[in-house]
């Protein structure tokens, strides 16, 4: 009889629980289905019937007409590019900072420690025009270094912080093995630490890729090619001199995301693991 009453209040949870989700499924869904709505109507329709969510017509076509009204592959290859490139340099950089940070023995580590996460405090604005002024000074400014070569270290403290964290619960018996068998370092460092720590360098990887990806200040600020411009920018071309082509930027919109979303899927077991592992041990 307990058992059966047990077994009742576990389903009843757990339907509560699934309620609960759903709910918040739909939520967070919802603000996505006027941008859906609207990349599937005639331009006449959205003006007409702004708030309407289901379209008179699906113009599936839309979608192609991103494509030939502005050279949207070049933006999404441009865009791959730069943010490929800022992952890359900052898993790179973050790690090695990191290892030095949880494993070497050097006067003044905590102190320079504390100094580097307090540059996670200061805005990227405040950065903005010493930046500016510094890839100006080395020629770069209308090219995708500008936008890359300044986050490998702009964004690194916070993966620093993020990856210092991870490796510190790494056991140091692993490490202390290795060096019987005369692994110097860089050995620990690439045979060891990074394949032990691949969840940390997905949520990082995950993190930075977003967060470049989304970027609209910095290529506004250094780029001034059309053939430049990265997926952001390029969007805004759909803004006219009088009126917004808003169909098609709901569509353009829908499609910037989609690489982004099959990215997360891709890593998503790593990204979960490496969130709950870091916020139980860092």
């Amino acid at each position: 009889m307990a058992l059966k009453k047990l077994e009742g209040e576990t389903m009843g949870w757990q339907i509560l629980v699934h309620v609960i989700l759903i709910v918040g499924a739909i939520l967070m869904f919802g603000p996505f289905l006027p941008v859906i709505s609207a990349s599937l109507k005639s331009y006449s329709e959205l003006m007409l019937r702004p708030f309407a969510i289901i379209p008179k017509k699906f113009l599936w076509g839309n979608y192609l007409k991103v494509f030939q009204e502005v050279p949207f592959l070049l933006y999404i290859w441009n865009t791959v590019k730069v943010s490929f490139l800022c992952t890359v340099g900052v898993l790179a950089s973050s790690s090695m900072a990191a290892y030095a940070f949880a494993r070497l023995r050097f006067p003044g580590r905590n102190l320079l420690f504390l100094i580097y996460l307090a540059t996670m405090m200061v805005p990227g604005q405040v950065t903005l025009v010493p930046v500016f002024i510094l890839m100006r000074n080395f020629g770069l400014i209308d090219t995708h270094a500008s936008l890359i070569l300044p986050m490998w270290g702009l964004t690194a403290a916070y993966g620093t912080f993020l990856l210092r964290q991870f490796f510190l619960t790494i056991p140091r018996d692993l490490e202390e093995a290795a060096i019987l068998d005369g692994c110097g370092y860089f050995g620990r460092f690439t045979r060891i630490i990074l394949p032990l720590s691949k969840p940390a360098l997905a949520t990082l990887g995950i993190f930075t890729l977003l967060s470049m990806w989304n970027n609209y200040l910095y290529p506004l600020v250094f780029l001034n090619s059309p053939e430049k411009r990265t997926l952001t920018l390029g969007l805004a071309m759909f803004r006219g001199d009088v009126d917004v082509q808003w169909n098609l930027l709901m569509a353009g919109t829908i499609l910037s995301i989609c690489p982004m979303v099959i990215a997360f899927l891709a890593a998503q077991r790593y990204f979960v693991e490496g969130i709950t592992l870091t916020g139980l041990k860092g």
